[in-house]
């Protein structure tokens, strides 16, 4: 944790009464507030994830919404929320990560993210299994046309 991320309370009478990071007080306003808060990764899932994730002149590893994410051609193609992994698989893979033990992709609940699945919990402990899913995710993401680049229209003065 670097100083740029820590955040100190201080107790009324001068004294540092505890350390947080601004995410972990962030989401303590949320709560607070009611809104639903992003899940974080562990430092181990994210290990693991940067490990399984193939190294690969295509492809590239971002955070997003506080977690990391893996892209290729443009096109999202695996990605950690928590300590979930989701990955984007035909509907053969989606079938077979489903049949044993997988879910649908959910970010916010009853909402399914099309064409991607989490994979059951034992990525994390299995990291052949895991590299497995990524890999074929990967070439499922390079075999889809790739991504147009947007360009920004700009303004015209009036």
């Amino acid at each position: 944790m670097n100083v740029g991320d820590r955040l100190a309370v201080i107790a009324h009478d001068g004294r540092k009464a505890e350390e947080d990071t601004m995410s972990e007080a962030s989401e303590r306003d949320d709560q607070a507030a009611g809104r639903r808060t992003m899940p974080r990764p562990s430092a181990a899932a994210t290990t693991r994830f940067r490990e399984l994730v193939p190294v690969d002149p295509a492809v590239s590893v971002r955070p997003m919404f506080g977690n990391l994410a893996a892209f290729a051609n443009g096109y999202l193609f695996a990605g950690l929320f928590g300590e979930a992994l989701y990955v984007r698989l035909d509907d053969s893979g989606q079938a077979s990560v489903l049949d044993g033990g997988g879910s649908p992709f959910e970010p916010m609940p009853g909402r399914a993210m099309r064409g991607y699945v989490v994979l059951p919990e034992a990525w994390i402990r299995d990291g052949a299994k895991g590299r497995a899913w990524i890999e074929q995710s990967l070439a499922h993401t390079l075999a889809l046309p790739p991504k147009a680049v947007k360009t920004r229209s700009r303004k015209r003065a009036g």
